[in-house]
């Protein structure tokens, strides 16, 4: 799998977002009786509305969707008039199903990008400014277009923020030392000083993709042999940091895993990738730690994010092409198309609790919302 590292999560790798760097688990075992079994082709949804997002303009060629809150806040990216690709912030008003105009979110002064990759329910945005080949973690306040510059884990290292919760806590990546590689990184608040967050035993690289309300981090790291894996760490009630747990695998032979989203209830969502080079979709829990494979047989799936219920947001190419797809915790055989359309690539990044999907249907920006 590619390695998305450096800075590149929720920027919309849109061959296959989430084609990266994984690893095998801690004992190879799995909690599956019949691992990469997955389930049935799933049929077109008509249980959804899609909205096409508006573009920060109309020439633009590329937008998508990236997160949304509780409130109907959505965050993503969009092209400008000259091409170069910002942070942007929609609303969407669930109950009569439109949405609002793109508003940018502009980069730090003198660069010319920036990507937003999270927020909160309080309207509290993260992610990234950018000018050439360096990136520095910044997050945007609720009405407030110019962001704040978050701390790095060394002068002038490039970072990216990726995921906030309600409490303002901040994760993402920032380089140890310039130039060289990039390690899960955790701020107490915008304000705060940059905590490296400690790799796998022997591992050199990870990444933290998504902080739950409850302190509960989720991503990725490699170990001694260079292998990503899905990782957990946990926040005690004065913010200690837990050591590094490996998240099992589905098959002794599997090249590698990640975690990408999780929930109040301790409900983690990623990838795993099979020997074979398939990808599936797959559910752990944290308090049994056992995996389910959500992933079709045959085809490849990834799920990305996680809501309270245990809905969550991804994509499936059982028809040969990559199309966004829910994915239901209580029924993990089960799988919805979340378009009618079955034949333009799409994929789901984010959902929030009323099941309103955030992704991308071609090269545009969209949301579905639950009829």
């Amino acid at each position: 799998m590619k390695s998305r590292h450096m800075f590149m999560k929720g920027a919309v790798i849109v061959a296959s977002i989430f084609l990266m760097a994984c690893g095998n688990s801690s004992d190879g075992t799995s909690s599956n009786s019949d691992p990469g079994a997955g389930g049935t082709t799933p049929p077109p949804s008509t249980t959804f509305t899609p909205l096409a997002l508006q573009e920060l303009d109309a020439g633009s060629a590329f937008s998508a969707a990236l997160a949304i809150n509780n409130n109907g806040q959505i965050i993503g990216i969009s092209e400008d008039a000259t091409a170069a690709m910002k942070a942007v912030t929609w609303t969407v008003d669930q109950t009569g199903q439109t949405a609002g105009a793109a508003t940018m979110l502009s980069p730090l002064e003198g660069n010319a990008f920036s990507s937003a990759h999270g927020l909160n329910d309080g309207g509290m945005v993260v992610g990234k400014s950018q000018l050439g080949a360096e990136t520095v973690p910044v997050a945007w306040s609720p009405g407030v277009s110019i962001p704040t510059a978050l701390g790095t884990l060394a002068a002038t290292t490039s970072g990216a923020a990726y995921s906030i919760n309600t409490a303002g806590q901040i994760v993402g990546e920032t380089q140890i030392a310039i130039g060289d590689v990039s390690h899960a990184t955790f701020w107490n608040s915008k304000d705060a000083i940059a905590q490296n967050i400690a790799t796998l035993a022997g591992g050199t690289i990870s990444a933290a993709y998504f902080i739950s309300d409850s302190g509960t981090i989720v991503g990725e790291s490699n170990d001694a042999s260079g292998t990503f894996k899905a990782t957990v760490w946990t926040m005690d009630a004065i913010g200690v940091i837990s050591a590094p747990q490996v998240l099992s695998s589905l098959n002794t032979t599997d090249i590698g895993s990640i975690a990408l989203g999780v929930n109040a209830a301790g409900m983690i969502v990623g990838e795993v990738e099979l020997a074979s080079g398939e990808l599936h979709a797959v559910m752990w829990d944290t308090t049994t730690l056992a995996i389910t494979d959500l992933g079709p047989t045959g085809a490849s799936s990834s799920a990305s994010a996680i809501n309270a219920t245990g809905t969550m947001a991804g994509w499936s190419n059982t028809t040969g092409i990559i199309l966004a797809t829910k994915y239901d915790s209580t029924a993990p055989t089960t799988h919805a198309l979340l378009l009618d359309d079955d034949l333009t690539f799409s994929q789901a990044y984010g959902l929030n609790d009323a099941e309103t999907f955030v992704g991308i249907s071609g090269d545009q920006a969209l949301v579905v919302i639950k009829k």
